[in-house]
């Protein structure tokens, strides 16, 4: 008991030994006289959220913000928008599409925090950038980055903020919108079909060590998203059939009828190009190709 007793004794004064010290070191910070920091958090984006191949005049981004900083919003001075357009890897050069002023700001019942739903239509795109619908096609897409302007002179931007702030879950703040143009889905290829293809096992190099006719397989299709789907086998049959080995599943889109890659690869890194078009709603033709040098020219028709 004696020694229990000492043991708590001592742990006693050890503590509060700590509290003490914890007391007399706390560092006096001058908060009043901190710079605070600012970002806008992506609420809602209003679907869509793509501008339509078919209808561009009337197209438009609509999005809800949400701007936090550290002085009750009193920091707020625009949100400013630039644009530029995207096919592939070619791009315009960048334009001031519009600023989404303070005023345009209003406290949310629910957190208290500014909010702002604000449009980005495809006209305003289009004057500031300076196209014309002729040079707009299915697949392109207008990157959008934003400034966030503080009254102090301080801008945040992509640039300048962490990736806890950009890609973070709770701050959702990227600074950065892609809308993609689309044409509305005509024909939806979920289902299973029947193909027959002929084509090329490779060499390895890219090139041909052989050919195959009248491959016929069945595969499987179903729906990632709108517009694109996911294929139970790319190959067509040709891997199972051809080489004994798996199926490869991957991603094609639809592009305004058009069937295109989204660079999936097989089970050994090797990337599939594929190009096709959609008949109709029960029929599709494709040509695909990995780096291996396989090749296949499909056939498919719904079963």
């Amino acid at each position: 008991m004696k020694k229990i007793t000492q043991h708590s004794i001592a742990l006693v004064i050890v503590i509060l030994g700590l509290v003490v010290s914890c007391k007399d070191f706390e560092p006096a910070i001058p908060y009043e006289n901190l710079k605070f920091g600012a970002y806008m958090r992506t609420i809602a984006i209003e679907p869509p959220g793509t501008f339509n191949l078919f209808d561009l005049a009337n197209s438009r981004f609509t999005i809800t913000v949400e701007y936090v900083d550290g002085a009750g919003g009193n920091l707020l001075d625009s949100y400013d928008i630039y644009g530029k357009k995207r096919r592939g890897t070619s791009e315009t050069a960048e334009a001031f599409i519009k600023s989404i002023p303070r005023s345009a700001f209003s406290p949310d019942p629910g957190t208290g925090y500014l909010r702002a739903t604000f449009s980005i239509t495809y006209n305003e795109v289009k004057a500031a950038i300076g196209f014309d619908d002729s040079d707009v096609e299915g697949g392109d897409s207008f990157d959008f980055r934003a400034d966030l302007r503080l009254t102090d002179g301080r801008v945040y931007n992509a640039s300048n903020t962490g990736t806890d702030i950009t890609g973070g879950a709770f701050f959702r703040s990227p600074f950065f919108y892609r809308v993609n143009v689309v044409c509305p889905v005509i024909y939806n290829l979920v289902g299973t079909w029947s193909t027959t293809a002929s084509g090329d096992f490779g060499d390895g190099s890219g090139g041909s060590a052989a050919t195959y006719t009248g491959l016929t397989a069945t595969v499987v299709i179903t729906e990632v998203e709108e517009g694109i789907y996911m294929i139970d086998d790319l190959s067509f049959g040709l891997y199972p059939q051809g080489y004994g080995d798996l199926k490869v599943p991957g991603r094609i889109r639809d592009v305004c009828n058009d069937l295109v890659d989204l660079g999936d690869t097989d089970h050994y890194g090797d990337p599939f190009t594929i190009t096709g078009v959609i008949i109709n709603e029960n029929s599709f033709t494709l040509t695909w190709r990995n780096t291996w040098g396989d090749t296949g020219t499909v056939t498919a028709s719904r079963i």
